[in-house]
């Protein structure tokens, strides 16, 4: 199961022509712009004009002590809904570097924010949109981790005074739709691409209002 990684990002029309497609660090492949899917379900979709600019990328690090982390994997830029999406096989090299270095390699006036910290409101909606909660993790006004049904206290007041650590819910969609949920990461189940799209759009309706 791949792991999708969120950032925000300025996504300008030179990206489709960028002045530079490698470095020492990271090559990248660049597909032309298109149209992402979609989804009788999603009527309160506001991306109408949206394009996803995808592309592919191989990572080697260059340290100067010790040795390099090696990657490759996929990402995609999200022109109106300002999202850039890393899906990658595991946490090394961590999403921080390889975002920093396609920043660097895109050399453009187009920009990957170093962090995604979701608002607690967004986050709490985020996790409503599922058909159905499997299990929610919260971090309590004491500072500890607790699963969400262990607390005794309504769900109004959870979204009021709880950060969200863990989510994993369930979307009806096809066959259904796994989805483990924590600030600026995705898993998603099964791992195919109208899956993610689903989930991806999910997202977008309520992180980037």
């Amino acid at each position: 199961m791949g792991v999708e990684s969120v950032r925000e990002a300025s996504v300008t029309a030179s990206l489709e022509a960028p002045q530079s497609e490698e470095s020492d660090e990271l090559y990248i492949e660049l597909q032309p712009p298109e149209s992402p899917s979609t989804f009788e379900r999603l009527d309160d979709y506001p991306f109408s004009t949206q394009d996803v600019i995808r592309g592919h990328y191989r990572y080697e690090s260059s340290p100067r002590i010790g040795s390099s982390e090696i990657g490759e994997g996929e990402f995609q830029l999200r022109t109106e809904s300002g999202l850039a999406i890393l899906r990658t096989e595991s946490d090394r090299p961590r999403p921080k570097k390889i975002f920093e270095a396609i920043d660097q390699v895109i050399n453009s006036d187009s920009d990957i924010s170093r962090e995604f910290v979701p608002n607690q409101e967004q986050a709490w909606d985020f996790v409503e949109r599922a058909d159905s909660l499997l299990e929610v993790k919260v971090i309590t006004p004491s500072g500890r981790v607790e699963s969400a049904n262990q607390l005794d206290v309504d769900w109004e007041e959870l979204r009021d005074r709880y950060h969200i650590e863990l989510a994993q819910m369930e979307f009806d969609h096809e066959d259904g739709i796994s989805v483990r949920y924590n600030d600026d990461t995705l898993k998603i189940e099964p791992d195919n691409p109208e899956a993610r799209e689903y989930v991806i759009q999910n997202f977008e309706i309520v992180m980037t209002d």
